[in-house]
Order: structure tokens, then C-alpha cells, then sequence
């Protein structure tokens, strides 16, 4: 066998180097390389400029397959395929998006079409204990079910909105009109959120239940709250709760 020894390559209208091959076995070049069969690449393969595929890209791997885009730095977005049939996208360590089979983590399309989202931003409070209240917040709310994200604080009945976005509002308040109207209303940053008002019976001398459902459009660090205009009683965790979730 014979051996062809070279350690550049030069066009004779060149400069410089077209193709330079270092003792390790690398070669890089000055220009663009243009292949007609199939490139096989057993080890790392780094792309540092555009590159365009015009076909198929198939990549073969016996452990996690992943495509990583960085940015002169060790933070990437990156492209995962996992074992069985998942596909993670993600950044700085963090799978933000997933399709998967089980459909358990983070934001999913499971095979059966079905979508998850178990870290969305909601929770669902009562008010444990009938108390009155008189033109102030109801706070009380020590009776969570669920809060995800802890963005809810049960003792003040404050919910801080942790990203901007369109929040569903579902408010259900029992209240004793023997001890006041119970003007109750949403207000976002201390201020009425217009349209988002329980309808005060003054005629009403016994307990009642008011159900309120409505949307609000929240920037970052918004807070909600439910305040009582005049007097109110609202009654106990059986009949008084309220909830929130982000939907877009």
C-alpha cells in the first residue's frame, strides 16, 4: 500500500493554505467543501458558521442524542432525543419543552395528542373561618388545595403573577347579608379591575352565594386580590373559595 504524505493543499491561485491536515489526523480548510456521497463522522462534529442541509440529517448514537446550539459560551439550546421515543428541547440545562410517551414532565405532547403543563402558574384556595370584613382585602385563605409555583400567599390573599400573560379567575363567596351588602370586587394592584363584581344584594338578610368567573390580563409582579366595598361576612371553606390559572 502506498502512502501519499501532505500537510497543505494550496490552488495555484491562492495566497494561503486551502487545506491543511495536522498530525493528529484534522483537517480544516479555508473555504467551502462540497460533498456528492456520504459523510460518516465517528466523533465530535462542531459547526461554527451557517451550514445548509438540503436533505435528510440523520444523526446515530447509542446514548442520548443532542444537538446544541451555544453562543461563544457553555449555556446552549439544545435538541435531545431520549430513550423511548422522547424529544426534549431546552436551554441552560432546563427541558422547556418535551414530547414524550408519559407525558409527566414539564410542557408535553404525549402520543396520545394530549398536552401537559404541570408547572402552569395556578391555585385553588378557600377561606377557612366566617368573619366580617369591612371595607378591606379578605384575607384567610389558609385553606390551599394546591398552589403551583407558591405564587399565592394564603394568609394575605395575594396572588402575584409570575409572567404576563391572560389568568382565569373563578371566585365563589358565601356571605351573610344580616352583616352587610358584601360588595365584593377583583382588584389588580389595589385598583378595580372594572367587570369583576360581585352583584351586592341589599335585600338580602340571610347567607347567599355569589359565584364570579371572569379573565385578567396581568403583567409580571401584578397582584390580585379580593376586596369587600362596605361590609361583608364570608362564610366558612365550604361555601367561599377562590381560584387562578394562566392560560395564555
Amino acid at each position: 500500500m502506498s502512502t501519499l504524505k501532505l500537510e497543505n493543499i494550496k490552488h495555484e491561485n491562492s495566497s494561503t493554505n486551502n487545506m491543511v491536515m495536522d498530525s493528529d489526523g484534522s483537517v480544516s480548510t479555508t473555504g467551502n467543501a462540497s460533498l456528492g456521497g456520504t459523510l460518516t463522522v465517528s466523533g465530535t462534529t462542531t459547526l461554527n458558521n451557517a451550514t445548509t442541509v438540503n436533505n435528510n440529517l440523520t444523526v446515530n448514537t447509542d446514548a442520548d442524542t443532542k444537538i446544541e446550539f451555544k453562543d461563544g459560551g457553555t449555556n446552549a439550546a439544545f435538541i435531545t432525543a431520549g430513550q423511548g421515543d422522547e424529544l426534549y428541547v431546552g436551554a441552560n440545562g432546563t427541558y422547556a419543552f418535551r414530547i414524550l410517551n408519559d407525558g409527566s414532565k414539564d410542557t408535553a405532547f404525549d402520543n396520545g395528542g394530549r398536552v401537559s403543563m404541570p408547572n402552569q402558574p395556578a391555585f385553588f384556595a378557600r377561606h377557612l373561618t366566617a368573619s366580617a370584613v369591612s371595607n378591606t382585602y379578605v384575607d384567610g385563605w389558609s385553606a390551599v388545595t394546591y398552589n403551583v409555583g407558591n405564587h399565592f400567599v394564603g394568609s394575605t390573599g395575594i396572588f402575584t403573577a409570575p409572567i404576563a400573560g391572560i389568568y382565569q379567575v373563578n371566585a365563589m363567596i358565601g356571605n351573610n347579608y344580616a352583616n352587610g351588602d358584601g360588595n365584593y370586587q377583583i382588584r389588580v394592584n389595589n385598583l378595580h379591575y372594572n367587570g369583576l363584581n360581585f352583584d351586592p344584594f341589599s335585600s338580602q338578610t340571610t347567607w347567599a352565594t355569589n359565584v364570579l368567573v371572569g379573565q385578567v390580563k396581568l403583567s409580571v409582579n401584578d397582584t390580585v386580590r379580593i376586596y369587600c366595598a362596605g361590609n361583608g361576612y364570608p362564610d366558612n371553606s365550604d361555601w367561599t373559595s377562590w381560584s387562578m390559572c394562566l392560560i395564555a
